[in-house]
């Protein structure tokens, strides 16, 4: 299992680092809609109580991964790496537990992309 896992954030990394995404909006549809392709796989791993495993593993390699993308909306100033942890983690972990709502109660009912709709709506009305 942590092998499949580490394969699927590593597709994950690799499928990022090939984006050119403008802003943080597209980074949520970009975010969901990749996740959102391993539903089944990832719906069967929350009922089985592994879901936060998954984001246990994928906190060990964001920031990493945070240094490989350049992306508009990461932090502009040299940042010690206690700050990409923290920035890292709200950020993965909001757009985690949203995904992981969306699996239990409402992935038979909505899209996905329904999903990264209401997220922007509600930073935009910040």
């Amino acid at each position: 299992m942590t092998e499949y896992i580490d394969i699927l954030i590593e597709q994950y990394g690799n499928d990022l680092r090939s984006k050119k995404l403008a802003n943080f909006k597209e980074f949520i549809v970009y975010f969901f809609n990749y996740w959102g392709q391993y539903d089944q796989e990832l719906f069967i791993l929350q009922k089985n109580g592994l879901f936060t495993y998954v984001l246990s593993e994928f906190n060990k390699m964001i920031p990493e991964l945070y240094a490989t993308i350049s992306a508009p909306w990461h932090i502009q100033k040299e940042v010690n790496s206690r700050e990409i942890i923290y920035t890292t983690r709200y950020g993965v972990g909001g757009l985690w537990n949203v995904y992981g709502e969306w699996l239990e109660f409402d992935r038979e009912k909505i899209e996905i992309t329904e999903v990264a709709k209401i997220l922007i709506q509600s930073f935009n009305s910040l």
